[in-house]
């Protein structure tokens, strides 16, 4: 990738003032047919193959890779994003289906031949899986917004060296965040199929395209594995690993005053997950300094784990927020 320069190429080619020239040599050659998102029209292009084709440069000589990087830093906010409206949407239609799909008896009555069928939302299992989308997707949706606050915060607190931290952490946050919320996002809707049971793989209902729409974000704006090794390779070592362990303490902070509020079991399990994730990074980046190889083999596994973890401590706030409210009577 090193040398590589980055072109715009347009359709049509421009005159000397501004005005539409020639045609440019730049055609479709060849649409995609692809697994989902069909709405978006994927396609091999040729340019030059049909006549000659110009192009601008874009930036500096033999930048391209970096000015492409700059371009993704945010895109994989986006992406991340993506899988949150993927996971809540299958959420939503699951949620209402539940209610209105009838069948079984309750299992209370399974010997009763007279006892009526109910609303599957109240089946265990049923409530289960909805359970595990409700928790994923409110905590995914709170981390992408923790994220995109760092990112306001860089660009608008007055403290210049402030903003540079929030970047910085914000970068930090990034890969986990894309991973986290495509990975569970894509779950999320399978469960959704899985609750529509054998309606959810017919194309009667919406589930299914959301599966298949969903699983392009854990591959584009770099793979998951990719985001696993950047975590490993680059973003822990940021600061000799200092931004990492003030990320893992600011954490413990908000754990801590979960404790003094009340929720001390749900505290003491958080912080003994962030004591374990903490402790794995430590021996990640040690590895790392003998056998990048081996360090690697444990960088997607280790990136789930922490995005686990992060996913914790959102779900732990809103626990704050809630029996406050409660208390009080709201």
């Amino acid at each position: 990738t090193k040398g590589l320069s980055i072109f715009l190429v347009s359709k049509y080619a421009y005159t000397d003032s501004g005005g539409l020239g020639a045609r440019n040599g730049a055609y479709v050659e060849k649409i995609e047919h692809k697994m989902g998102i069909n709405g978006s029209a994927t396609c091999v292009l040729g340019l030059g193959t049909r006549g000659p084709c110009r192009g601008w440069m874009v930036g500096k000589e033999f930048q391209g890779m970096r000015h492409m990087f700059d371009m993704m830093t945010e895109a994989r906010l986006g992406v991340g994003v993506q899988g949150l409206a993927a996971g809540s949407a299958s959420f939503q239609y699951a949620r209402h289906y539940v209610h209105e799909r009838v069948q079984g008896a309750p299992l209370k009555n399974l010997r009763d031949a007279g006892a009526k069928s109910v609303p599957i939302v109240q089946h265990p299992d049923v409530r289960r899986m909805l359970m595990n989308q409700k928790v994923l997707v409110e905590t995914m949706r709170a981390f992408c917004y923790r994220v995109a606050l760092q990112f306001d915060l860089s660009e608008s607190h007055p403290d210049e060296d402030t903003r540079a931290r929030y970047l910085r952490r914000a970068e930090l946050l990034l890969p986990v965040c894309k991973s986290i919320c495509t990975d569970l996002g894509f779950d999320v809707a399978v469960t959704a199929v899985q609750i529509f049971g054998g309606y959810g793989f017919t194309q009667e209902f919406p589930v299914e395209q959301l599966v298949r729409d969903a699983k392009i974000q854990s591959i584009y704006e770099g793979t998951n594995g990719i985001q696993a090794l950047d975590l490993v390779g680059r973003k822990l070592r940021m600061e000799n690993g200092r931004l990492f362990m003030e990320w893992m303490q600011d954490m413990k902070g908000r754990i801590e005053a979960a404790q003094t509020e009340g929720l001390v079991e749900q505290a003491t399990a958080l912080n003994k997950a962030i004591d374990a994730v903490a402790a794995a990074a430590m021996h990640m980046a040690g590895t790392a300094g003998k056998d990048i190889d081996a360090a690697m083999l444990y960088a997607v596994p280790f990136m789930n784990a922490l995005g686990y973890v992060v996913l914790g401590h959102e779900a732990l706030d809103q626990a704050r927020v809630a029996k406050r409210k409660i208390e009080a009577g709201e």
